[in-house]
C-alpha cells in the first residue's frame, strides 16, 4: 500500500531479489533507498513488511536503518541500486 512506483510488480520482484535472505542493515538500506527515490511513500511498518517479506532477525535492526538522520544509514542506502538508469 505504500508503493508508488508505476510498476508495482516490477518493484516487488526487484525488492525480493535485494532483500530475501537478508537482515538488519542490508534490508533497511534497500528500503531507505526506495524512500529516497520516491518508490515508496514512507517507512513500512513491521506488519506491511512481513505481509510481503520474511523477517530475518529483528524489526528493530531494520528500523534503525530507516532513520533519515542516521548518516551511516544514508551512506549505505546510497550504495544500493534498485533499477539501473533511474
Amino acid at each position: 500500500s505504500i508503493i508508488q512506483y508505476h510498476d508495482k510488480e516490477k518493484l516487488l520482484e526487484r525488492l525480493h531479489a535485494l532483500i530475501d535472505g537478508k537482515r538488519g542493515a542490508a534490508v533497511g538500506a534497500v528500503l531507505m533507498q526506495c524512500k529516497i527515490k520516491g518508490y515508496i511513500t514512507g517507512n513500512p511498518t513491521q506488519a506491511q513488511f512481513t505481509s510481503e517479506f520474511e523477517l530475518k532477525g529483528t524489526w528493530h535492526a531494520i528500523h534503525n536503518y530507516l532513520d533519515d538522520n542516521n548518516q551511516t544509514a544514508l551512506d549505505k542506502a546510497n550504495r544500493i541500486v534498485i533499477f539501473e538508469n533511474e
